[in-house]
């Protein structure tokens, strides 16, 4: 895994700035160091096809993020630690919480003792219940290793 944090706020200010040529050349260099960040394939997605530029480009992006985003959902459920789904970055979560099952109002977030976030939420729109589990050991693992 890489870190981009600096990388990927430069990229999200160049979003704000409606600076698309350069926000492009950016996203393209980050999805090279990281071709899984769903965040960035989603904004590149999407600005690809606010310039209506080229179609097979956004298709391109678009698959991508539906494999990446179904092979999460594959996971588990995310109705228990046991059955929680398998994330690789912490930013994932939010792509299957906001843009997969369409959550209203997240109430609150904790860590569980096995790895696991526990989201709490109102409602989703694609999902009954009012908990999600992930599993983000990869993360963590990661995080424990930088800081070794």
């Amino acid at each position: 895994m890489y870190d981009m944090s600096q990388e990927y706020q430069n990229f999200m200010k160049l979003i704000n700035e409606k600076k698309y040529e350069e926000t492009n050349n950016a996203g393209t260099e980050l999805l090279k160091k990281n071709p899984v960040f769903l965040q960035t394939l989603y904004e590149m997605g999407a600005l690809v096809y606010m310039q209506s530029k080229d179609q097979e480009k956004m298709r391109s992006y678009t698959k991508r993020y539906a494999a990446l985003i179904t092979t999460i959902t594959a996971s588990g459920d995310g109705k228990t630690e046991d059955t929680a789904f398998k994330v690789i970055y912490f930013n994932d979560e939010y792509q299957v919480l906001n843009k997969l099952f369409l959550m209203e109002n997240m109430k609150q977030q904790s860590l569980t003792d096995n790895k696991c976030d526990l989201i709490e939420f109102d409602k989703c729109k694609y999902y009954e219940g009012t908990q999600m589990y992930f599993d983000i050991s990869r993360s963590l693992d990661f995080m424990h290793e930088l800081l070794k």
